[in-house]
């Protein structure tokens, strides 16, 4: 809940379920998306009007494409 002079942040879509890859294996965990950008990543985080099922899918936040077509 925010409080008087704290801006609150727009979630627009919340990714549920993905399995993310740390220290130890994979945590399966949520992750909110902001004006684009990933605003949180934690287990049960609540809902957005934009959810995506992402249950035993691999998600890795941050990560670049490093794919290339460079002969």
């Amino acid at each position: 809940m925010s409080s008087m002079g704290e801006s609150s942040v727009v979630i627009d879509t919340l990714i549920r379920g993905a399995l993310v890859p740390v220290e130890d294996g994979y945590a399966t965990t949520d992750i909110q998306i902001s004006a684009g950008k990933i605003a949180a990543i934690a287990p049960n985080l609540p809902g957005a009007g934009h959810e995506v099922n992402a249950a035993n899918k691999l998600l890795l936040p941050g990560f670049l494409n490093g794919h290339t077509h460079a002969s």
